[in-house]
């Protein structure tokens, strides 16, 4: 029994370890598309972004708190046999998910411009902040499923897919940022766009699960 404890305990480490490493690493690749992002559209563009991630985070946060908190749950009923219960459970995280992603979306058309006045008052970012902004609030309900995602797909023994899940959004975040920045006259907004696109188009690794 031991060994049989052992072997299964090695093989889960195993099947987590390298996604999780790889789900780290596509993080930090965020950071690295958004420092290339700065050369193509200058410092004050830039920091504008980095003047735009209260706004980013609390969009973040719908996504991870019912993630991590639904799949924890749902893990708990898995155990327990009771698919039923952990399928609703999941039905109901992505609809909350979705509704409060809604709710940002139709509020960027009003808080877009005061949160950005708020964020970088009598500063020549205003309008570059609120641009970012308003495209990020946009994206809300996307970037709120992908990252919900996120925890379920680990809770469901697949962090494989979790991790191509971000490493995708990131790439296709910078060949877009690149088109968009390069070839287009749309600017941050284009970077704040690109993010977007990328949890979205990225979506199709659920396909799989």
């Amino acid at each position: 029994m031991q060994k049989r404890n052992r072997r299964l305990l090695s093989s889960k480490l195993n099947k987590y370890i390298i996604p999780g490493i790889m789900m780290s690493l596509a993080l930090q690749l965020g950071n690295i598309v958004d420092t290339i992002v700065s050369n193509f559209i200058g410092v004050d563009a830039m920091s504008a972004i980095t003047a735009s991630l209260p706004v980013e985070t609390i969009i973040q946060l719908v996504g991870y708190c019912l993630g991590i908190g639904g799949s924890i749950a749902v893990g708990i009923m898995l155990g327990k046999r009771d698919k039923e219960s952990a399928s609703k459970l999941f039905s109901a995280t992505l609809i909350v998910t979705v509704l409060v992603g809604l709710i940002f979306s139709v509020s960027s058309f009003f808080i877009a411009e005061p949160v950005a006045k708020m964020l970088v008052p009598g500063s020549d970012l205003f309008y570059y902040t609120r641009d970012y902004i308003f495209i990020s609030l946009l994206g809300a309900p996307i970037i709120g499923v992908g990252l919900m995602m996120i925890s379920y797909l680990g809770a469901e023994n697949h962090p494989e897919l979790a991790s191509t899940y971000l490493i995708a959004a990131n790439v296709i975040n910078l060949v877009l940022d690149y088109i968009f920045l390069n070839f287009t006259p749309m600017g941050i907004s284009g970077a704040s766009l690109s993010t977007v696109l990328g949890f979205l188009i990225a979506m199709v690794v659920f396909i799989f699960y």
